[in-house]
């Protein structure tokens, strides 16, 4: 098995400096003392660190892409619909601007994950990333920080601090959602939530549940189930909860993805949607319009939410002072066939 390649982080590491240390002594900045910068070289040869050729030739300069750091489900099953309308969002601003967008993977979030994607910056591959959940961990963060590269955070899982972001009103979506299934005379409704550690699940967990008790009930604890992010959790979680001896009569799922396996569930249980169980999903990503009925749902302006990431991107690039600065956009109710008066 071959050994793997030394990174900026090792060298800090060994050196026991910061990787901003170790950026300048690769670039050849200035502002680094003789003994330190002796001590990152003594690192980088013991370590066999080497860094990009064609990067350090790029130093000072531009690499023309923006990095959109976002989740892609190694089985292929989830995420592909609202990143591809992240992207799609985010390219059509840079193209104004002369650049171009590089989708950089996230996949499990283990130490490969945070490697590969500091690597971009070491090699200065990019200049500035878009991160979106889960990719936004500390560990990520803390570097971009260290090596002070421009980044702006989509619907950040957390306390953001002073990055810039970008989010949506993913309370509001789901609570209106909410008053809309009750307005049709739903009583049992169910949520299909998602996994924890999101702000965007908690948001949208918050939305239900405010809407039931402004409705004057209080939620039925065995109607929220927890799901994933995925097709496959949808069709388990819907035949949990439409198997039950008193099934909900109304399913709203917290990505369309989910919902879209709890639509395929009703079906294989023989019930007719919307005339036995109505079921609604969030995202409006282009697959809610593509199932059999077609997928009520919250859009969440995924395109515009990437080109306002962009353009947050682009002006810190233009030298502009952006910390601390949140965009956010509104969601709306797209209603489409899967979501009728209760049964009865």
């Amino acid at each position: 098995m071959s050994r793997r390649s030394a990174t900026m982080q090792d060298v800090a590491t060994a050196a026991g400096v910061a990787l901003k240390t170790v950026s300048r002594v690769v670039n050849s900045e200035a502002g680094v003392s003789d003994a330190t910068r002796e001590r990152v070289e003594a690192a980088i040869a013991e370590l066999g660190y080497v860094p990009n050729a064609p990067a350090r030739r790029l130093a000072g300069g531009r690499a023309g892409l923006l990095g959109l750091v976002s989740f892609v489900d190694p089985h292929g099953d989830a995420g592909v619909g609202a990143t591809a309308e992240l992207q799609r969002g985010a390219l059509a601003r840079c193209r104004a601007e002369g650049l171009g967008i590089l989708l950089h993977p996230w996949i499990d979030g283990g130490p490969l994950d945070v490697e590969s994607a500091l690597r971009l910056i070491e090699q200065r591959s990019v200049d500035a990333l878009i991160v979106t959940p889960p990719a936004d961990t500390p560990e990520l963060l803390g570097g971009l920080r260290e090596l002070d590269l421009p980044h702006v955070l989509i619907s950040p899982s957390e306390d953001a601090g002073d990055s810039p972001q970008v989010v949506c009103t993913e309370r509001r979506g789901t609570r209106d959602m909410t008053r809309y299934l009750h307005s049709l005379g739903h009583r049992r409704i169910a949520f299909v939530t998602g996994p924890p550690g999101t702000a965007a699940r908690r948001e949208r967990l918050d939305g239900f549940i405010s809407s039931l008790r402004e409705a004057g009930s209080e939620p039925d604890p065995g109607l929220i189930v927890q799901g994933s992010t995925s097709f496959r959790s949808g069709l388990s979680s819907g035949r949990l909860l439409l198997d039950r001896s008193d099934p909900p009569t109304a399913i709203l799922c917290w990505l369309d993805e989910v919902a879209a396996g709890v639509l395929a569930a009703a079906h294989q249980l023989g019930l007719s949607v919307p005339t036995d169980v109505s079921i609604a999903g969030h995202g409006d990503v282009p697959l809610a319009g593509r199932t059999w009925p077609a997928l009520s749902t919250v859009r969440q302006p995924l395109a515009d939410m990437g080109a306002a990431a962009a353009g947050l991107a682009l002006r810190a690039l233009r030298g502009e002072a952006i910390a601390g600065t949140c965009v956010e956009l509104r969601t709306e109710l797209v209603i489409r066939e899967t979501t009728a008066n209760a049964p009865g």
